[in-house]
């Protein structure tokens, strides 16, 4: 029992533990997803800001190459000097100021200064740029800005490449070719970005050509390529939740698993003391409270079936009543206490007599009790009867005195005829002969035994019936 106990609270131990590791599944997941659309949040500002920033270059590039004198000194000439005098790189900035000719040449902005290795090189590759962006170019019509615009990662710096055609401010000025000049700027975006993204709030703001955590945002070249990541430390406000609830969600869990364990306990005591009490309750139904014996209640349940099993089994049934003799002068010489003491004692004597489980000793009430055993034939039960009769002849030590009371008994023998209220009248009648027969003594009921006259015949010789009481045939 304690063994199955054990395993009952090792379950529901075991249950509070699934259900506490599933909650804390459900708030893992849940402040990931918060986490999740923080970051998605960033990113989408952060595509927004990008989007504006180059929105507004675009812009002002082309606003500053529509130009007629523009026009009329790169398209229809190559003024040089003209280009580097006006359109000069800001002095306080790392944007340099481009301008190419129809055939994508540079006309002005080259470094020329020493130092400038890495820029000279950059610069190389910009009319390439031009050449590719000029298939992409607007239509003519369109209404907006007609500037192209390519991302470029080179040493470890993300570089935003706009370009520009200069494009008459009146009707008064023509292009002389198709492919007209432009003009270029060429920005580190870095610098862009600590500048124009501060305002937003975000920590550890970089620049990489590989994503070095989850928070970040893709920038994408004209082809459409991946070719730098916005990172930043993003807010984790699910995590940070998290931390603050974990400890205090795992204690809960813990005090759960205990208190369920602890209500579990208590229902589980209160169901047994439930079962307990009822089988008390039922015991005391069925039983003597002072001899511990079957009870009259409980004799006649086992009689019916007993009866029933030797009808339709063909079994041998014998009903022994006992009534104790001089029981009436013990109880009024030595008090209750001591007759109590002699009818627990004959309680235990008759318990002795009995030989197997399928024997039933049962006290019908004040000095008489009741020995029902099965598969007892004639001869079975005249010799537990003599058994009976000289467990009781021994004396018996009271708490006051030693007294010899003795008994008498009388046997019925079940037919096929007999149910449960004719065996009983029958021993009764027999222990009656027996006590007229001057005690101490048994008889067996003439009127239930097979064949008759055989039986007649022993009972008349063993036991002759006293003055007045005779076989009776039906």
């Amino acid at each position: 029992m304690r063994l199955k106990r054990t395993g009952s609270y090792n379950l529901i131990a075991l249950l509070g533990l699934l259900s506490a590791l599933t909650l804390l599944v459900c708030v893992v997941v849940m402040t990931r997803q918060m986490d999740n659309r923080e970051a998605d949040r960033v990113r989408r500002l952060l595509a927004i800001r990008v989007d504006a920033d180059v929105q507004s270059m675009r812009t002002s590039l082309a606003a500053w190459a529509k130009d007629d004198e523009a026009v009329l000194r790169l398209d229809n000439a190559r003024d040089g000097e003209w280009a580097a005098s006006t359109f000069r790189n800001p002095s306080r900035m790392s944007t340099r100021i481009y301008t190419f000719d129809f055939s994508d040449r540079i006309i002005s902005g080259a470094a020329t200064r020493p130092g400038t290795r890495t820029l000279r090189r950059i610069e190389s590759g910009l009319p390439r740029r031009i050449g590719a962006l000029r298939n992409h170019l607007p239509a003519e019509g369109f209404s907006g800005p007609k500037t192209r615009v390519d991302f470029f990662w080179s040493d470890g710096t993300l570089y935003i490449f706009l370009m520009a055609p200069f494009s008459p401010a009146s009707k008064a000025v023509r292009m002389r070719h198709a492919a007209p000049p432009v003009l270029a700027a060429l920005i580190p975006y870095k610098v862009s970005l600590h500048a124009d993204l501060a305002g937003m709030g975000l920590e550890g703001v970089d620049v990489s050509n590989r994503p070095t955590s989850a928070a970040a945002q893709p920038i994408k070249n004209a082809q459409g390529r991946t070719v730098a990541w916005i990172v930043w430390k993003t807010e984790r406000p699910g995590a940070d939740l998290l931390r603050t609830i974990l400890w205090p969600m795992l204690a809960l869990s813990i005090a759960f698993i205990i208190l369920l364990i602890f209500a579990y306990r208590r229902a589980a005591d209160g169901q047994r003391e439930l079962i307990a009490s009822e089988a008390r309750a039922n015991y005391i139904a069925f039983h003597d409270q002072l001899t511990d014996l079957a009870n009259r209640r409980y004799l006649i349940d086992a009689l019916g079936r007993a009866t029933e099993k030797a009808r339709y089994g063909g079994c041998d049934l014998a009903l022994l009543l006992i009534d104790l003799d001089r029981f009436k002068l013990v109880n009024d010489t030595y008090g209750h206490q001591c007759g109590d003491e002699l009818i627990q004692e004959t309680a235990r004597r008759l318990r002795s007599v009995c030989r197997d489980a399928n024997d039933l000793c049962a006290r019908l009430g004040g000095d008489e009790f009741v020995i029902l055993a099965q598969n007892c034939d004639i001869a079975d039960a005249k010799q537990m009867a003599r058994h009976v009769l000289e467990s009781l002849s021994r004396p018996v030590t009271l708490s006051v005195a030693t007294v010899q009371s003795g008994g008498s008994v009388g046997v019925g023998i079940f037919q096929v005829l007999s149910d449960s209220e004719s065996l009983l009248r029958d021993a009764d009648k027999a222990l009656y002969c027996a006590k007229g027969s001057g005690r101490n003594t048994f008889c067996v009921s003439p009127e239930n035994v097979a064949p008759r006259a055989a039986v007649d015949a022993d009972v008349g010789q063993a036991y002759p019936p006293p003055a007045g009481c005779r076989t009776v045939h039906r």
